[in-house]
């Protein structure tokens, strides 16, 4: 058994990938890595230096955030056909903070669409 299939995939990005990223709850995410490298200079240095050449090349990259963190920042930057609902501002907050330690514009774009989206719908 390899050390990703250990723990379960998120339903959107659990086949298509050569990298594997673990959010704190345990849940993985494979991703193509190049994808995440275009929409983050974080990833892009991140995955620009070299791993344990004897480390099997899915062992998950842990990282600290939620699962519902990861799956938002990682929707806005990977076409998968599903969306992340965020509960409350919390969450919102959570994915704030990420986008930015990722340096992932393209997040902070999509919440201040949808944030504006729903504002000018209530003031109806």
């Amino acid at each position: 058994m390899t050390a990703a299939a250990e723990s379960e995939f998120h339903p959107d990005f659990s086949s298509d990938g050569d990298i594997v990223f673990q959010s704190k709850e345990g849940t993985n995410f494979r991703l193509e890595s190049a994808i995440l490298k275009a929409g983050s200079s974080t990833f892009r240095d991140m995955l620009n230096f070299p791993r344990d050449p004897n480390e099997p090349s899915d062992t998950p990259i842990l990282l600290e955030d939620s699962t519902t963190t990861l799956a938002f920042i990682f929707n806005c930057v990977y076409p998968t056909s599903s969306t992340v609902d965020l509960r409350d501002y919390d969450e919102v907050w959570k994915v704030v903070k990420a986008a930015l330690k990722y340096d992932m514009p393209c997040v902070l774009k999509i919440l201040r669409f949808s944030s504006t989206s729903i504002l000018s719908h209530t003031a109806r």
